[in-house]
């Protein structure tokens, strides 16, 4: 969900964020995409059922340490979608045919939300493309979820879906307009039944992952928890005061936790991820 307060999309480099970008034939998908800044390569991961303008307090703290890539998945704002159901592993190879279609062989990545989730399923599966991932209320099992995510899912419909998110997809979709409503619709069911990534799954990521959550976010604690428990090399971070929207109501705070994590900083050993032998 975007701030109703944000009017503007400006950037630190006097551009806007949704404007100007290119696009690239991903997996038969015309994918939108736009590059910020410069110096090491950051893939940065929207969330569902919005548009790239959703990330703009991350895009504008992150693009001034990092050369940050911004794609926007399919069919979600100006991208293109071809008829078949979502999933994360499908989101995960876009963004692995992605990276590489645009000579990213490597990069940090952070996600938000799907973006995260989708992630996940892009370090386990394509572990050479991911450097080090921030994952931001994201969880790994659609068990992780708290109850109120359930009652939130189940209800959602295009007609109910936040004025804002619904203002900028509608102006922005290359596709008709009965599509938009089918797209709730899928997404909706793969909230309801995914992602399905197991403790085994989680122990083969061997990139460095932090697992950022909101202290009233929709992804419970412990299974945030559990999910670092189960990585090699996890991390967490637990931000005071904050939902699953953080980086809309905290973006000074958790741009800061993402700049110390993703440099690389060293971080105190704990009961969670005790020091190697």
């Amino acid at each position: 969900m975007i701030d109703a307060e944000i009017n503007s999309f400006l950037l630190p480099d006097g551009e806007v964020l949704g404007d100007g970008g290119q696009y690239i034939k991903i997996a038969g998908v015309m994918t939108y995409y736009e590059v910020h800044g410069a110096g090491e390569p950051l893939l940065l991961l929207m969330g569902g059922l919005v548009t790239l303008e959703s990330l703009h307090s991350l895009v504008y703290e992150l693009m001034q340490h990092y050369q940050v890539w911004v794609p926007e998945r399919r069919g979600h704002g100006r991208s293109s979608d071809c008829p078949q159901p979502h999933s994360y592993p499908l989101y995960a190879a876009d963004a692995a045919a992605f990276m590489q279609a645009v000579g990213l062989e490597r990069a940090k990545v952070v996600g938000w939300s799907d973006g995260g989730i989708l992630a996940l399923y892009l370090a386990r599966d394509r572990p050479e493309l991911v450097e080090r991932m921030a994952l931001i209320g994201a969880a790994a099992h659609v068990c992780g979820y708290e109850e109120a995510f359930f009652n939130q899912a189940k209800a959602i419909t295009w007609d109910n879906l936040a004025p804002e998110d619904k203002e900028l997809l509608a102006e922005h979709t290359p596709m008709d307009d009965e599509y938009l409503p089918r797209l709730v619709d899928t997404v909706r069911s793969m909230w309801l039944t995914s992602p399905n990534l197991l403790a085994e799954d989680l122990a083969t990521i061997a990139a460095p992952t932090l697992v950022l959550v909101g202290q009233h976010d929709l992804v419970r604690l412990e299974h945030a928890r559990d999910m670092v428990r189960a990585l090699p090399a996890g991390q967490l971070a637990v931000v005071p005061g904050v939902s699953h929207y953080g980086p809309l109501e905290r973006p000074w705070l958790i741009n800061a936790i993402l700049l110390d994590f993703l440099a690389g900083r060293p971080s105190r050993p704990s009961p969670l991820n005790p020091a190697p032998a």
